[in-house]
């Protein structure tokens, strides 16, 4: 999304002659390197990590105005103001990885500064720091707030209003030859019922398929806002998918050779979103990067109760912190006082540094094979080191005591075998380098798989 007002900033500024697409790219690629050549071109970043925010506001009747969000209906007044989307885009220079991180409108965070005291959900933030007249207001506030969870420092900022998501889609959209209508089309992971708001006094019911559908401009909507009878952390991923939808087809040479659709996403950029201003060579720096995009290799991370395993890492209500209102908290937020999410942030560093481990998604179960002090034992030094270095895994210690048969009984050493059939190799690896041990194949050893996990990790007795 980003990506494509970089492009937009640099036709309207630049001039450029438009031809084909890769000549397009050539071009740019060319005309910034001799640039280069002379100016230093870089986008700004921290320690070579350049990170922007996709906010999404969840109204219609908005408008930009004074340096804050405003009402259009009733005019004037602060409305609703509550940020739907939160999305964290992380490229990093030196591996070329572009990460996407989404944030639960409901994750619970405390606000601590001189201008506001407030702990409950994230998607207040915006709001409550406008209201209180906070040094960095709003936008600057709610970035910050990003990076306490994520540990990620924010450069830029897009915020996004509903009106201007369904113009860019009608925008850069393709036509469906079945209906004549304009969108997108997008992978659906999954099958999704759910109602959403009918002109403002009921409910309609809406489904969307599992697998390659087409949406509308209104119908995209629904998809990225739906979460009555889903969750809010699948509608983060299908949200994810849209905007890696939109930006592919705002690159291609039927959006990039149409002035019109140019001068319409011109428009919508500059009346109905709100973007870091960006200086010639940020503009510059940034169309350098289009040509390095992959994105069907993005890293999709959404911040849910099952990331690394059965809120391993996030826990939602009931749970045990005080304050709030809390819908979901850090799970180790006693661990690092004033830095609650500290657990999650090396658990993002992690999946950001072994993606391929990650979109393997596999399930590891660990068994204890002993009792220490009426307790399973999973205390075993090397699996406790494992743990404690956050691995980008969902792993569960199971609650059931194994016994382990003659061919394991003298085994001192961790046991991990394999019923993968081959199919996560990338994981495979890992547990064995990590875990410093051979794995054997787990086809004679079904007695052991207890939860039809992929891996299950036999841990030895106490010493």
């Amino acid at each position: 999304m980003f990506g494509m007002f970089f492009l937009v900033d640099y036709f309207f500024f630049s001039g450029a002659e438009l031809f084909s697409r890769s000549s397009l790219i050539r071009a740019i690629s060319t005309g910034t390197q001799f640039v280069d050549k002379f100016v230093d071109l870089e986008l700004k970043n921290d320690n070579k990590v350049t990170s922007v925010l996709i906010a999404g506001v969840d109204t219609r009747d908005i408008i930009f105005e004074d340096g804050e969000f405003k009402s259009t209906d009733p005019k004037g007044q602060a409305g609703t103001r509550n940020i739907d989307t939160i999305i964290q885009v992380v490229y990093d220079h030196e591996t070329e990885k572009l990460t996407m991180i989404s944030i639960p409108r409901d994750l619970g965070v405390d606000f601590r500064e001189e201008c506001l005291k407030f702990s409950g959900s994230i998607h207040w933030i915006y709001d409550k720091t406008e209201n209180a007249n906070c040094p960095g207001r709003g936008i600057e506030e709610l970035k910050d707030t990003v990076t306490s969870v994520t540990g990620i420092p924010i450069q830029y900022h897009i915020f996004v209003t509903l009106d201007s998501f369904v113009e860019a889609i009608e925008t850069v959209g393709e036509t469906n030859p079945e209906t004549g209508e304009v969108g997108i089309f997008v992978d659906n992971p999954a099958d999704v019922w759910d109602v959403y708001p009918f002109n403002d006094y009921g409910w309609e019911n809406v489904y969307f398929k599992k697998g390659k559908i087409f949406l509308s401009s209104e119908d995209a909507l629904k998809y990225v806002r739906v979460r009555q009878l889903t969750s809010d952390f699948g509608r983060a991923r299908r949200q994810q998918i849209v905007i890696e939808a939109v930006l592919n087809r705002a690159l291609t040479s039927e959006t990039l050779l149409d002035p019109n659709k140019l001068t319409d996403l011109y428009k919508i950029y500059r009346e109905k979103t709100l973007v870091s201003e960006l200086t010639v060579k940020e503009i510059l720096a940034g169309t350098k990067l289009i040509e390095k995009f992959e994105l069907d290799k993005v890293i999709n991370i959404v911040l849910d109760p099952e990331i690394g395993g059965s809120e391993k890492y996030l826990n939602k209500q009931p749970h045990d912190r005080p304050g709030g209102p809390y819908y979901m908290v850090p799970t180790h937020w006693k661990d690092c006082p004033g830095n609650e999410f500290c657990r999650i942030q090396e658990l993002i560093k992690s999946i950001i540094g072994n993606p391929v481990v990650y979109e393997e998604n596999a399930e590891v179960f660990a068994y204890g094979t002993a009792n220490l002090k009426g307790k399973l034992y999973f205390d075993y030094p090397k699996f406790v080191d494992f743990s404690s270095n956050e691995p980008p895994l969902r792993i569960t210690n199971s609650k059931y005591l194994v016994t382990l048969s003659k061919e394991f009984k003298d085994q001192n050493s961790i046991i991990i075998l394999d019923f993968s059939d081959g199919e996560l190799p990338a994981t495979r690896q890992y547990l064995s380098e990590n875990l410093s041990t051979n794995i054997v194949d787990g086809k004679p050893y079904q007695r052991y798989r207890l939860n039809k996990e992929d891996f299950t990790i036999l841990l030895p007795s106490p010493q």
